[in-house]
């Protein structure tokens, strides 16, 4: 009998272990399904209760980047082909990049290589989409450790980062990168009754997001299905979630620059928008104007 395997879908079976490396730890962390969160788009996302030896909480996010789960392997214009995922391509992409890390060779990767006049090797197209989840991964764990002092309030807790184990451990050429976040048991914005979306709760989120900026970050992603709140019956609680877009302020990026992205990006502008659209009402034009940074 064949043993169970991740679905085509990125999915796992309930109560399914998962082998968490977890940064600074001496041994892989184990980790038991509890629900799989599809379909996916960019990340994994997966409720998992970690081993009873562990400080964590009895329920858990685990936040995969797997480049062979990304939606944009398959674009929506049936002009555009697909690029599903193989695990030669990926050990051929995988295998190069020890070798960029060792110094035998350069890093000649480019974006342009993949569409040139001739069809691109598919270990090119791996490469990209390693990136991809890579720069994925490394803006949400930044954007966390930047916005330490908002965490368990309007952002979950943030309790690790590390590598998940493939299993088997020759079914993949790569480790992906993952985060252990706070479960929010809760409605997003886009499901919640209306009337439940109450100004003390929308308020303390829309201050918060406004000083994203000063810690050098901007989430870039808000809508509905970003806002969740918490219990769903009867929240006391609103909460941003999915950090993967952020955007990072650079050490040397001028003050200038940094406000013209923040502007552009206008978090704080798109949070209000998605409520008004859920509340069907304007929100106060002077009250939005009063939250500091906004």
């Amino acid at each position: 009998m064949n043993p169970v395997v991740q679905a085509e879908d990125g999915s796992f079976p309930p109560d399914f272990p998962l082998s968490v490396c977890l940064d600074g730890a001496t041994n892989p962390a184990t980790f038991y399904v509890t629900r799989s969160f599809v379909p996916f788009t960019k990340a994994q996302v997966y409720l998992v209760r970690p081993d009873a030896n562990t400080d964590l909480p009895s329920q858990v996010i685990l936040k995969v980047y797997d480049p062979r789960f990304l939606d944009d392997r398959y674009p929506s214009s049936s002009r555009v082909p697909s690029r599903p995922w193989a695990l030669h391509a990926e050990s051929v992409a995988a295998r190069k990049r020890v070798r960029v890390a060792s110094g035998e060779v350069d890093d000649d990767f480019h974006i342009d290589l993949l569409y040139g006049d001739e069809e691109a090797d598919p270990s090119l197209w791996e490469e990209h989409f390693f990136r991809l989840m890579k720069e994925c991964f490394q803006s949400e764990l930044e954007a966390y450790k930047r916005l330490d002092d908002l965490q368990g309030r309007s952002i979950p807790k943030f309790f690790g980062a590390g590598r998940l184990i493939p299993s088997p451990p020759d079914s993949r050429a790569i480790e992906p990168p993952a985060v252990l976040i706070e479960y929010i048991p809760g409605v997003s914005l886009h499901d919640i009754d209306p009337a439940l979306v109450r100004p003390d709760l929308y308020e303390p989120l829309i201050a918060a997001v406004a000083t994203f900026s000063k810690h050098g970050v901007f989430h870039d992603d808000i809508n509905q299905n970003n806002i969740l709140f918490t219990p769903a019956q009867a929240p006391n609680r609103a909460v941003l979630i999915d950090f993967g877009c952020a955007a990072l302020r650079d050490a040397e990026e001028p003050d200038e620059e940094w406000d013209q992205a923040v502007q552009f990006a206008n978090d704080v502008g798109r949070l209000m928008l998605s409520l008004e659209e859920k509340l069907g009402t304007k929100l106060d034009v002077d009250q939005a104007a009063a939250v500091p940074g906004a």
